[in-house]
């Protein structure tokens, strides 16, 4: 029978929006092979005085599309989405340099 792992882990930790591109889908997690991957929440800041807006695509699926962070605001995600091997994670900001995210879930690996 094999054994399965569970572990905690950061699937995006991104101040200031580094690794993204401003208004761009960017690529920022892909499951690995052999591994399940689960999403438990995304936390968005906007750092600044003006309202800013992110999208958060998962496994090709809209999972806040145009999302409004009002000033100086902080929103989290709630919720538990499972990713297969080879499925991604993209995200986008109105001002890459506004926005700072953080993804958090874990990783299941089967041996």
């Amino acid at each position: 029978m094999p054994s399965t792992a569970s572990l905690p882990v950061r699937f995006f930790p991104a101040v200031g929006g580094s690794a993204l591109a401003a208004g761009a889908e960017t690529n920022i997690y892909s499951t690995p092979a052999s591994q399940v991957d689960v999403v438990t929440s995304v936390t968005f800041n906007n750092l600044t005085d003006i309202a800013q807006t992110v999208t958060l695509k998962i496994a090709s699926n809209f999972f806040a599309k145009s999302l409004d962070l009002p000033p100086r605001s902080l929103t989290v995600l709630d919720f538990k989405q499972v990713l297969n091997t080879n499925e991604i994670i993209h995200l986008s900001a109105s001002n890459v340099s506004a926005v700072s995210c953080f993804i958090s879930g874990v990783k299941i690996t089967q041996s």
